[in-house]
């Protein structure tokens, strides 16, 4: 063994006298233990021209005395990964890496973690647009006032942020407003103890897929504003000491947010003064606030007071969709929910704005907002401002929904099928069905989601008669393959963005042809021989009420029910009022109703989200139940990974989700993407639920199975 560090090796050499180590050709990815070893002695890094790495995680780790680093000509761009590339640089003061070129680097978690001398970093020409991991990327660089980044700083890819400035006790600064969070799922401690922060604007932070946010914002002693309006926090299941020790706020922006029942918020504003201004648009976060707080308290978007269904043949209204899955008022079941579909950028929102124009210059009158279209965020293509739009012909009433492909959307497809009563299906003429339009197929099978018709939109595209059979020929066969029948829905050719234009021309014709196919819809029957059964959705604060649909069957005032699942017990309890969610009160409810049910016998601690009320000895609570499984193809949304037995995702039930363990049957080892399986399965939560019953299996984030219980084991 030698008794002191090599210092020169391929590609680089040591000064021992200056502690200046050069970079002069091709590392070898084994160099950085050989740099650790010299230790203490480097005090500044200088690559030459021809310097190269492919392999640059751990490169510079714990170099402790490193002061300079000018590494401008280190060709860095055959790397995927810089992970802890400079962890540990605690006297890094000067770091140049400027002319970097990062385009296929994906984990950059912990690079810079622990330069605590650095002052000021210029990132702003980096390309980050594949980086999938920055979790701890700069923590405890407690000296770090200034990160410069650009517009090149597109983090769609990004799943992780955890820790991400955690520790950078002098950042005054940070702006966020150009990056685009499209996949994040973590984002705890972001900014624990970023003691020196005034300001911060998240507003456009997109947080759909986010589970964890633990202490994100704890220790922000000297935080004086925060705007996270419209914060989407579906998943979200820890938000735990989210702002704590934030003393010195004053302006908290929340509007937008609706805390799910089942998130962890111990401590959730521990530390915030009374004094702090707070906005908000939901009693969700108004009840978890500490006493003496002041509260703006917007009307919520989503209250059905806000909803007027006059007698004008059409009918828009804002950006929240949530109005849109109105529950229908009990007699309005002729309404119909049509579900628009269809891959991004074929026209879903086109056609949406389109119908009620063509409609109201046929028709009647339309409200001034009809049709309003604008640029996606992304540009390039159209989107309509509103989610959905309440129209009517002279034959029937709908509420058409465009439904985005994202994966919040493709979830609620699934889990809430009874949001619509049946689909448009919009196809690009010239593209024909994309991976979006197979995936909602498929689900809409899944689900019992009939398409009622096909729009082959942008004709005005196509030249040649041949490609428009063609495309028509590959629609019917997809249709075939995913179980409906092909021959027989109606396929519409036309144009929509020329129907909005001019809806007197003949694609406005095509319009109502269309509309002609949904008039033809019969109107669904509602399960009124089934026994009652009502998932709950939501729980009334300060009195035993709960909302949700009447899935089957019809409960009336006086009735005794059972409460099942989510606890081992079944509680009894009598009906004693029921109320649309207009507030108005009505004696009974029957299926496809949306109603609120006062409850007489329980406490508000025995109502959980995801239980069931339901007819006497109708239904029972299980954890183990056996199943047959559709395993989606990664090109439907799926995993591209195998799983084997022991598998541990979410299983969503209804109107909530508890984890489970999935085995698979004996002789089988793996299952891959694409196969029908029968699993065992076990939660740990009970769930009311028979044979028949329909769940989804979700696996960070993004749906990767769906099954139907076949037999209940316990």
């Amino acid at each position: 063994m030698a008794l002191f560090p090599k210092t020169s090796g391929e590609g680089w050499s040591f000064d021992k006298r200056t502690g200046q180590l050069t970079l002069s050709g091709e590392l070898d990815f084994l160099v950085s233990k050989d740099f650790e070893a010299l230790g203490k002695r480097v005090r500044s890094v200088v690559a030459l021209k021809g310097a190269r790495t492919t392999r640059g995680f751990d490169l510079f780790k714990n170099l402790k005395n490193l002061e300079t680093a000018d590494l401008r000509e280190l060709d860095v761009s055959e790397c995927d990964s810089l992970h802890m590339m400079f962890l540990g640089c605690s006297s890094l003061v000067s770091l140049d890496l400027s002319t970097w070129d990062v385009g296929k680097v994906e984990s950059m978690w912990y690079m810079f973690a622990g330069c605590s001398s650095l002052v000021s970093l210029d990132l702003s020409s980096w390309d980050v647009r594949k980086v999938k991991e920055m979790g701890s990327m700069f923590e405890n660089c407690a000296k770090l006032e200034r990160i410069k980044t650009g517009p090149q700083w597109d983090l769609r890819m990004v799943n992780s942020t955890f820790g991400m400035f955690s520790g950078c006790l002098a950042l005054r600064e940070l702006d966020l407003s150009s990056w685009n969070f499209d996949r994040l799922e973590k984002c705890g401690h972001m900014f624990l103890h970023c003691r020196s922060l005034e300001k911060l604007d998240l507003s456009s932070m997109d947080v759909g897929l986010v589970e964890e946010m633990p202490s994100m914002f704890s220790g922000c002693e000297s935080l004086r504003s925060l705007w996270l309006e419209d914060w989407d926090l579906w998943y979200v299941k820890d938000m735990n000491n989210l702002f704590a020790g934030c003393g010195k706020l004053e302006t908290l922006d929340l509007t937008g947010w609706r805390i799910p029942d089942n998130a962890d918020t111990e401590d959730m504003f521990k530390g915030v003064p009374t004094s702090v201004q707070v906005t908000a648009s939901d009693d969700s976060v108004v009840r978890l606030l500490p006493k003496g707080v002041k509260v703006e308290l917007y009307p919520d978007t989503d209250a059905p007071e806000q909803i007027d269904h006059g007698s004008s043949a059409c009918e828009t209204a804002d950006n929240n969709i949530e109005e849109y899955l109105l529950p229908k008022e009990s007699g309005e079941n002729d309404r119909l929910r049509i579900a628009v579909l269809g891959h991004i950028g074929h026209g879903k929102s086109t056609l949406t704005a389109a119908i009620p124009a063509v409609l109201a210059r046929k028709y009647g009158s339309a409200s001034a907002e009809n049709g309003k279209l604008s640029r996606s965020p992304g540009g390039g293509y159209l989107a309509i401002e509103s989610s959905a739009i309440d129209c009517e012909t002279p034959d029937r009433r709908f509420t058409l929904i465009d439904c985005p492909g994202h994966a919040d959307w493709v979830k609620r497809l699934l889990i809430e099928p009874h949001l619509f009563d049946g689909a448009i299906l919009v196809v690009d003429a010239v593209e024909g069905p994309m991976l979006q339009t197979r995936e909602y197929l498929l689900h809409a099978r899944d689900i019992g989601l009939t398409p009622v018709a096909v729009f082959m939109n942008k004709l005005d595209l196509i030249e040649e008669d041949e490609l428009l059979f063609l495309t028509e020929m590959e629609i019917r066969e997809l249709l075939d393959k995913y179980g409906f029948d092909g021959k027989e829905v109606p396929v519409i050719k036309g144009s929509a963005l020329n129907a909005l234009k001019d809806p007197d021309g003949a694609d406005g014709d095509r319009v109502l042809e269309l509309m002609g196919a949904l008039d033809a819809v019969p109107v669904p029957v509602p399960a009124r021989e089934k026994p009652f059964l009502l998932a709950v959705e939501d729980i009334i604060e300060g009195k035993t009420a709960v909302t949700g649909r009447v899935e089957c069957g019809a409960v009336k005032v006086g009735d005794t029910v059972e409460l099942v699942g989510i606890t081992d017990q079944v509680k009894q309890a009598a009906v004693t009022g029921i109320s649309t969610l207009f507030r108005e009160k009505v004696d009974s409810a029957e299926a496809g109703d949306n109603v609120q049910i006062l409850l007489h016998g329980l406490q508000l601690k025995d109502l959980k989200k995801g239980q069931v009320l339901a007819r006497t000895g109708s239904i029972a609570a299980h954890k183990s139940f056996e199943a047959v499984v559709y395993v989606l193809k990664q090109e439907e949304g799926g995993r591209h990974t195998p799983f084997f037995s022991g598998y541990r995702p979410q299983f969503y039930f209804r109107t909530s989700d508890a984890t489970g363990i999935a085995r698979l049957p004996e002789g089988l080892e793996m299952v891959m993407s694409g196969d029908n399986i029968r699993i065992t399965a076990e939660l740990i939560t009970p769930f009311a639920m028979e044979c028949g019953t329909r769940f989804a299996i979700r696996d960070y984030g993004r749906t990767v199975a769906m099954g139907t219980v076949t037999r209940t084991l316990d």
